[in-house]
């Protein structure tokens, strides 16, 4: 997910991928600590923490490239109506 939108508060990436808050910030923090993403407070609001890949996290290969700028197109809220419908089938 954090290929295909670039910066994602903990919340939305929550509610994408189907699990709790804090099931992903335990994740979260073994990800960062190995170097792979990083938080930055929102400039918006300081409370809220954008999490994004780093170069280490961009260099694995899990996810193919080819089809990740058909998603592009798509809204957020698009992105999480899409998600439901495949957590659906």
């Amino acid at each position: 997910m954090l290929r295909l939108k670039s910066k994602i508060t903990a919340k939305d990436l929550s509610y994408i991928l189907g699990i709790r808050q804090q099931s992903l910030n335990e994740t979260l923090q073994k990800l960062e600590k190995e170097g792979y993403i990083v938080r930055t407070p929102s400039p918006k609001d300081r409370h809220v923490m954008l999490i994004s890949l780093t170069e280490k996290g961009n260099e694995i290969k899990s996810v193919q490239h080819d089809c990740l700028d058909v998603l592009d197109e798509f809204s957020d809220e698009e992105l999480k109506q899409f998600t439901s419908y495949i957590d659906r089938l």
